[in-house]
């Protein structure tokens, strides 16, 4: 309806005639009602400023609330649903940062927020959860999240309520409420440090051997905690009880052998050094198998390092073929290299020493004629595989054949091989289009 229409129906309307009427048409359609309250917002005053804004954020949260309810109930929503719902909370996000919303606003939309943090079950919790963390201001508000989140069945944001308890100061709260959820290492290290901060370094002992025991996963943090305390205490014994320990239970073997070459280099003690550096081969993730193994040769005797490196490489290859194949061509090993990318020890090694042909491309110049062979097989391969996908990959290294053969003055022999292809292939039309250009 254009503007003469409009003027023409409700240009001699009263106003309290106009506000009904307005009030009917927001009741009954809710993008209206958001376009109201957003003019509103631009033509606010200072006295009714605070209405509107707290208005639009409910508003705001009226849509998502919706959303989020329904996906409670059935685990999830559509993508164009959740795409609406973080819209809206977008929205609500830059009302609260830009304008000082009443609390009042704030809390109701939090009150029912808050229910759905705790049904936790329609993909939106930690959006909420940051939402109502940006919603509290004052430590009463800060309390009074923490307070429902203590009060949640979720480890995880009870744990989170803790961490607010904290900031605002009440430590026996936070302290507590940490007790009552000790689960990982950190955990069990939050309250050690917390008694230690409190000179109560017996209890705080006591906590971090009990997560030694009990925590799951890793436990890094306790091994680096307990490791420190028994070295300022000088308890040798205590130390090399936590290296067996972990021995034992074959887990976070590689972060004890770590702690402990450190401490026997520092002491001196060739023997314990050369040890922890061979458990550290054993044990310590793939990517660092290369820097342990130099490590090894920067402080082996060089009457040991003689007499193991073999053994030491054999550790290397075992754990890592990339790491292995790297040191080979760091020492000049071409022919073992190629041997190796030719004929791949176990069949999941193939992606990685094919990866980009990051190898063979090292090779391609002392042996063409093996790894021209190498390429044609596998551009067969992929071609038989069919897909487009595959075809591409086989159109890229048919590219690397060519650049090789050229560059080795076999300009004759590609253009022969390359029309056989092309006459084996011939059905492939999608693959003969990805090789046009060459």
């Amino acid at each position: 309806m254009d503007e003469k229409t409009l003027e023409q129906l409700i240009g001699k309307l009263e106003k309290k005639e106009l506000l009904k009427l307005i009030g009917q048409i927001v009741q009954t359609n809710s993008a209206a009602e958001h376009d109201l309250l957003v003019f509103c917002q631009k033509k606010s005053t200072p006295a009714n400023s605070d209405i509107i804004v707290g208005k639009l954020l409910l508003k705001h949260w009226q849509n998502a609330h919706g959303i989020i309810s329904d996906a409670n109930e059935y685990g999830g929503c559509s993508d164009e649903d959740e795409g609406d719902a973080d819209w809206d909370l977008e929205e609500i996000t830059k009302l609260v940062q830009a304008n000082d919303i009443l609390w009042e606003y704030r809390k109701a939309a939090l009150d029912e927020m808050l229910v759905q943090i705790d049904h936790d079950n329609s993909g939106f919790t930690d959006s909420l959860v940051d939402l109502a963390e940006l919603f509290c201001q004052t430590d009463s508000e800060k309390a009074y999240l923490a307070d429902f989140l203590a009060k949640g069945g979720s480890s995880y944001y009870k744990k989170y309520a803790a961490t607010i308890y904290k900031n605002l100061g009440d430590l026996e709260k936070s302290l507590n409420i940490r007790k009552d959820n000790l689960e990982y290492g950190s955990d069990y290290l939050a309250i050690a440090k917390y008694y230690d901060d409190h000179g109560d370094h017996k209890t705080a002992l006591k906590y971090a051997l009990d997560g030694l025991d009990q925590a799951s996963g890793r436990k890094d943090e306790i091994y680096q905690y307990l490791f420190k305390y028994y070295v300022e205490c000088k308890n040798e014994k205590a130390l090399w009880a936590l290296y067996e320990k972990a021995l034992k239970k074959q887990r976070d073997l590689d972060c004890i052998a770590e702690l402990m070459y450190r401490y026997c280099k520092q002491k001196g003690d060739y023997q314990g050094q050369k040890n922890m550096l061979i458990k550290l081969l054993e044990t310590c993730n793939e990517s660092e198998i290369l820097k342990w193994y130099k490590q090894c040769g920067q402080d082996f005797k060089p009457e040991d390092w003689k007499k193991e490196e073999n053994t030491i490489l054999q550790q290397v290859k075992n754990k890592s073929i990339t790491a292995y194949l790297d040191l080979c061509l760091e020492k000049g090993n071409k022919k073992e290299v190629l041997e190796i990318v030719l004929h791949p020890p176990r069949l999941n090694f193939f992606s990685s020493i094919h990866s980009g042909h990051r190898y063979s491309k090292m090779l391609v110049d002392d042996y063409p004629n093996e790894i021209l062979q190498l390429y044609w097989g596998q551009a067969h391969s992929l071609i038989n595989e069919g897909q487009d996908k595959n075809y591409q990959k086989a159109a890229s290294t048919l590219k690397e054949i060519k650049s090789i053969m050229l560059k080795n003055k076999l300009a004759a022999e590609w253009k022969k091989k390359l029309n056989e292809l092309k006459e084996t292939y011939k059905r492939r039309r999608n693959f003969l289009r990805e090789i046009v250009n060459l």
